[in-house]
């Protein structure tokens, strides 16, 4: 029962960390093993690369660092 609460209580932060993403852009990702929202349009690559590791933030991270021109970064 409590596992499910903070499961609920994770997915409802969603409006409170991303209310302006779309949901499309939206992942659960994770950090130190804890759950995290990211939106793979405006994170960075210092944040890409302090997530536990997986296939699609390897592809992002590589994505990312050959950019030629990102505003944000």
């Amino acid at each position: 029962m409590e596992a499910l609460h903070a499961e609920n209580e994770f997915l409802k932060s969603v409006l409170d960390s991303h209310y302006a993403s779309l949901v499309s852009n939206l992942r659960i990702k994770s950090k130190q093993g804890q759950p995290v929202w990211i939106d793979v349009i405006t994170i960075s690559l210092k944040d890409l690369k302090e997530l536990d590791e997986d296939e699609e933030v390897l592809e992002l991270i590589h994505t990312s660092q050959n950019l030629k021109y990102k505003d944000e970064w």
